[in-house]
């Protein structure tokens, strides 16, 4: 178990801070469809305050969680890597103090194969990376994959997917997001030509928001991991800490929103398998092809 706590010394220049770990346990296997133990899967673990933790199975395929926050949980186990990764279908959990959970039975399954074409002015763009999120009802994936020749890419995604978003960072293009229909083949066409996103963070409060930062491009979310790595492969800083200031280059144009998402709304939504949509309480504006767009996010 992993705490982060901030403390403020007092007037004498001391101060203490107690920490109190749960009393809580969640213990299972991970296993295939024959029953037959998958040794070394990642199980990971999310609480409802956005909290993660992941474990590795051990040789017959048992994990265990301590210290966990009370309340609701959810689990799930995944074994192979990026496009070739299997998983698990999601479980809840619900801790309380002091209980023992368990054994909490994970079954790996085949799920299904998801294919797109990437192009740009109507050419087929191999060797662009993509970040892609999977949703369905209590099964949903994030991974990582890139087009081969022609364009062409394929992944595996739970049964109960029926719809996914892609970010698509292709070379000569600009960073473009997607949401589609699983079910028929994706043609994922990214803005030859983009513009500059800045984000200008106000200085956090004491009560600073709990919510889950989050940045939305024509209504599809732009995982954090995707623009740093979009943006240093740019050769340029994603962030600028002195100015607290978030930058991405060449993204493509189009309406941005930038926001804190209410951790208990994206909770249900998450559960529901709806990808994450912006909310009123975002910040907008519309970015033009070569010129730079700020918006100012206040705690």
């Amino acid at each position: 178990v992993e705490q982060t706590h901030f403390v403020k010394p007092t007037a004498s220049g001391a101060t203490r801070l107690d920490i109190v770990i749960p009393n809580t346990r969640v213990f299972g296997r991970v296993l295939d469809e024959n029953d037959h133990p998958q040794p070394d899967a990642e199980v990971s673990l999310e609480s409802r305050d956005g909290s993660q933790q992941v474990v590795a199975s051990d040789a017959k395929g048992a994990f265990e969680f301590r210290g966990v926050p009370e309340g609701e949980t959810l689990l799930g186990a995944s074994v192979g890597a990026d496009a070739k990764e299997r998983q698990s279908e999601i479980q809840s959990v619900n801790l309380e103090e002091g209980a023992s959970n368990g054994p909490v039975e994970l079954r790996i399954r085949g799920g299904k194969k998801v294919e797109g074409r990437v192009t740009l002015a109507g050419v087929g763009v191999a060797g662009a990376p993509i970040f892609v999120s999977a949703w369905g009802p209590m099964a949903w994936r994030h991974g990582k994959t890139e087009t081969v020749e022609g364009g062409r890419f394929s992944l595996t995604v739970p049964e109960g997917t029926y719809t996914a978003v892609a970010v698509v960072g292709a070379a000569g293009a600009a960073l473009t997001g997607f949401a589609f229909n699983v079910e028929r083949p994706a043609e994922l066409a990214v803005a030859p030509t983009g513009g500059t996103l800045e984000i200008q963070l106000s200085e956090p409060k004491e009560e600073a928001n709990t919510g889950r930062f989050a940045i939305f491009q024509n209504g599809v979310e732009l995982p954090i991991q995707a623009l740093y790595h979009w943006t240093t492969s740019q050769g340029e800083p994603f962030t600028l800490v002195s100015q607290r200031l978030l930058r991405a280059v060449n993204v493509a144009p189009g309406e941005y929103h930038v926001c804190y998402l209410p951790l208990s709304v994206a909770w249900e939504e998450a559960k529901k398998g709806n990808p994450p949509a912006p909310r009123r309480s975002c910040v907008s504006g519309q970015l033009v092809s070569g010129s730079v767009l700020r918006l100012e996010l206040r705690n």
